[in-house]
């Protein structure tokens, strides 16, 4: 995503922040490893649940890429669901993996589910399920 291209909601989070890790198919499967920035804290210093909400969007999206083809999530879809479940505070400098993997694709909706694991010990610290519909255009049949 280059500056010129997108310049909404969290593009800097996506370009800046979240260090692509590994990208695999059959699922589709993501990982992301990201460090908490002051910026990206709520009032007590840990990870805004809004912040790890937005997180999970991009990175649970970002799964759909390695199956995706022409008239099959080309256009990533649109959010219906994004149901985040919080278990510990992120801290401001910890880095953690966010591991994102397509539960179901079909023509029109899928189901995505994210986890967030501290980095240093593995300890679970946020998931999320993730649906979405499916945008794209009809592809012309030859």
């Amino acid at each position: 995503m280059s500056e010129d291209v997108y310049q909404g909601w969290a593009a800097s989070l996506l370009r800046e922040d979240l260090q692509l890790v590994s990208a695999s198919k059959d699922p589709g499967k993501t990982v992301f490893r990201y460090t908490v920035k002051p910026g990206h804290c709520n009032r007590l210093g840990n990870l805004h649940g809004g912040c790890t909400s937005t997180i999970f969007d991009l990175a649970t999206t970002t799964s759909l890429a390695p199956i995706a083809k022409p008239g099959y999530w080309a256009y990533a879809g649109v959010s219906r669901t994004l149901n985040v479940t919080y278990l510990r505070p992120i801290p401001e400098g910890e880095t953690v993996l966010v591991e994102s993997e397509v539960v179901h694709a079909g023509r029109r909706l899928c189901s995505l589910m994210g986890v967030m694991k501290r980095e240093r010990d593995g300890a679970v610290m946020a998931t999320c399920e993730h649906g979405k519909v499916s945008i794209d255009p009809e592809v012309p049949k030859l």
